[in-house]
């Protein structure tokens, strides 16, 4: 009786061992199946009998309209929840009441075209199901609106077992760039539902509404203080507009690092200058303003800066197109010793955006400064255009002045008074005949407007020389570096000369070409150009 109990206890075990067994491999292979539903309704008609779930979303889409073809249409539809409308109107009320405006609006007090603009980008042609994406690279998808999303599929794990469940699908506002540093994502929550004219993935009640574009289409862009900054005049970085992130500003982080002045993302702090520096700065930040300019002309930029690091960029912008080029920052020593980085730009007459955009980081900036030129500047010393292909002077600069036409480090010609005296480059005769610039400090530069004879390749010759071998410079035209980094050997001597060669790409016409000191320690007499 005690072995048969035994045995029928074993068995029972067994039994059970076998069912958990069992139960474990359809867990997990549930864990690992992708959820695959269809129900038997178009798109919109399934959203309506979700209990409540989706009212303000679907009086939205009948608001605009497209709750037609979310009902007749072969469309894939990123499917926003209530909760994500709700978040972006409670941001956007919080803006208003930042602006000292009444932060009462509701979704009517919103345009259409806004609601409508930005529901497009949930909205994709076709049926895009989660097999479509699962690229590593993820799809571009075109929405109806015809703005650039990018979808592809990203595995959850679950109970301890990596990538053990449900597969979903990230969406990405890809924001007009192809940098994925640019792009937003949205999680969905669920994915793969098939309706009778569309498929349906329903995204994460964490997404906000519109991704980071509602506030800066729903609420109008306005000057910090009423009214739009003056050109000619001075602009403080501080006094950037009110809008809030991703249309006053954007910063990488939430947090004022320096806590002053303004309290939000951007990093404020006081200067040794006495106003306040936008500090902490980092790739891809921007900062805006609400500009008017008294009138149609050429102005010459002057924004002060201060970093112990060289080699680091930013640019302006005027409604959304780069005015000035890749500015660069010299080292300054620290950041609060400040120095002034100029370029001329054109501007025409009434309101634009101004925008400071940070093309590297690593540097504290104060303010910008607008002055009308009295005549377009620079212009060629000789009164023509230097010749390419040809020879000429590096002594032979533009006309234009400190921050026009070149950049020195002190005011004085420090050399012996044989060459354009009442300017600041330092200028001597040269050995091999003519003049050279000498005394050279590193974040020096020269200007001269050229004149290219021919598109095509072009060899250019720099004449150096240099007792040390540590010497660095590069060229630009029209604000881009067409030689990269060039490095000055040693040749025995201030005047004892050698050419240092680069090749670089030119369009025919005129240019304008910069000479930009890297380092200190060497002089120069002139650019040879020779087509190839």
């Amino acid at each position: 009786m005690v072995t048969q109990s035994i045995s029928k206890k074993l068995l029972l075990l067994a039994g059970i061992c076998l069912l958990a067994l069992q139960a474990c491999q359809k867990d997990n292979e549930f864990r690992n199946a992708k959820p695959v539903q269809e129900v038997g309704l178009n798109s919109y008609d399934f959203l309506s009998q979700q209990q409540g779930l989706y009212d303000t979303l679907l009086y939205l889409l009948r608001k605009t309209g497209l709750d037609e073809q979310v009902k007749k249409e072969a469309v894939t539809f990123f499917v926003p929840q209530d909760f994500s409308i709700f978040a972006a109107m409670d941001n956007l009320n919080y803006n208003r009441k930042q602006r000292g405006q009444q932060p009462n609006w509701t979704l009517d007090s919103i345009p259409a075209a806004v609601w409508d603009t930005l529901l497009s980008r949930y909205l994709v042609k076709g049926i895009i199901n989660s097999d479509s994406v699962d690229l590593a690279d993820g799809v571009t998808l075109n929405t109806l609106a015809g703005h650039a999303m990018n979808a592809r599929t990203v595995h959850v794990n679950a109970s301890g077992i990596e990538d053990g469940g449900p597969i979903l699908i990230q969406y990405n506002d890809m924001n007009d760039s192809r940098f994925i540093r640019d792009w937003v994502p949205a999680t969905t929550q669920t994915a793969d539902l098939k309706t009778q004219n569309g498929e349906i993935h329903v995204l994460d009640t964490k997404h906000i509404f519109g991704f980071n574009s509602f506030i800066r289409l729903a609420l109008p862009q306005i000057p910090y203080k009423g009214e739009p900054r003056a050109i000619p005049g001075v602009i403080e970085l501080a006094d950037y507009d009110l809008g809030g992130e991703g249309l006053a500003y954007h910063d990488n982080d939430v947090s004022n690092n320096g806590n002053q002045y303004r309290g939000e993302s951007v990093d404020l702090e006081v200067s040794s200058e006495g106003d306040y520096d936008v500090g902490w700065t980092a790739p891809g930040e921007w900062i805006s303003y609400t500009v008017n300019v008294a009138e149609t002309g050429d102005y010459l930029a002057v924004v002060r800066i201060a970093s112990p690091n060289g080699g680091r960029n930013f640019h302006l912008e005027v409604d959304g197109v780069d005015v000035t080029g890749s500015m660069e920052v010299p080292n300054t020593g620290n950041y609060q010793s400040y120095t002034n980085v100029s370029r001329v730009i054109h501007l025409t007459k009434g309101k634009h955006i101004l925008k400071f955009f940070e093309d590297t980081g690593a540097y504290n900036a104060t303010k910008m400064t607008f002055t009308k030129l009295a005549e377009p500047l620079p212009a060629p010393y000789s009164g023509t255009p230097a010749a390419i292909p040809g020879t000429f002077e590096a002594a032979d600069y533009d006309k234009g002045g400190e921050g026009i036409a070149y950049h020195d480090d002190n005011p004085a010609n420090t050399g012996p008074g044989v060459y354009r005296t009442d300017e600041g480059v330092d200028i001597e005769n040269a050995s091999e005949g003519g003049h050279d610039i000498g005394w050279t400090v590193a974040g020096e530069w020269l200007i001269y407007t050229v004149n290219v004879a021919e598109t095509g390749t072009y060899k250019v010759e720099t004449r150096v020389a240099s007792p040390g071998d540590a010497g660095r410079f590069h060229i630009e035209f029209d604000g881009v570096n067409q030689t990269g980094t060039l490095i000055v050997p040693n040749t025995g001597g201030y005047q004892n000369w050698t050419g240092v060669t680069a090749t670089v790409e030119l369009t025919a016409g005129r240019h304008v070409m910069r000479f930009f000191l890297e380092n200190s320690g060497y002089n120069l007499h002139n650019f040879i150009f020779t087509k190839q």
